[in-house]
């Protein structure tokens, strides 16, 4: 019972990698770098292994002829050829001496600039710190100006709500003033007239 199970769990996942695999078009070649097939099945390296069947083939052929150009050719000619063959060596490796030379000096001046900008990278990116740091200090500072403000303004509203408060007082005392001194003079007019 419990071995049927694995398998069909096995079957399944056969199943999914097969699926998986039959959609050519995720398919990568590692030889040729194109999709929708393998190495196994690429066109460009089957026609290498033919042309390299064709190139043994004419190499033996070459081989042969060449050992029998070799018998014919006298020394004169040999040595012809070796010397054509140094010319040409001796100008390929001054050409190549020329050329390694304008390497060494492109890398050295290229190694140079590479120095002075990581040079600048770091001084930027310390720049860039401490204005950071500065940018925190002064947000903070600019927070704590905003709740000193809010505090100022509450205490000028109250500032204000108090003076409009003591011209109310006076108000009022002047009004009770005016009605006392009025009751007091309606007392001494009710004075005279009940003396009367």
């Amino acid at each position: 019972m419990w071995k049927n199970k694995g398998r069909s769990k096995r079957k399944n996942y056969y199943k999914k990698f097969t699926k998986e695999t039959k959609d050519k078009s995720q398919m990568v070649c590692y030889e040729c770098k194109k999709p929708r097939h393998f190495k196994s099945e690429c066109s460009s390296l089957e026609k290498e292994k033919e042309k390299k069947k064709k190139n043994t083939f004419f190499k033996k052929k070459k081989g042969l002829m060449e050992i029998m150009d070799d018998l014919d050719l006298s020394s004169s000619e040999e040595e012809d050829e070796e010397a054509n063959i140094c010319l040409v060596e001796k100008k390929t490796t001054n050409h190549l001496q020329t050329s390694y030379q304008e390497l060494l000096s492109n890398s050295s001046s290229l190694s140079i600039g590479y120095k002075d900008l990581k040079k600048n990278f770091s001084k930027l990116s310390k720049e860039f710190d401490a204005l950071h740091k500065e940018t925190d200090l002064l947000k903070k500072e600019n927070g704590s100006l905003k709740e000193e403000k809010d505090k100022n303004l509450s205490s000028v509203n109250t500032l204000e709500v108090n003076k409009k408060l003591q011209e109310e007082v006076i108000d009022l005392r002047q009004s009770l003033a005016k009605f006392v001194n009025g009751s007091k003079n309606l007392r001494k007019i009710l004075k005279h007239e009940i003396h009367l």
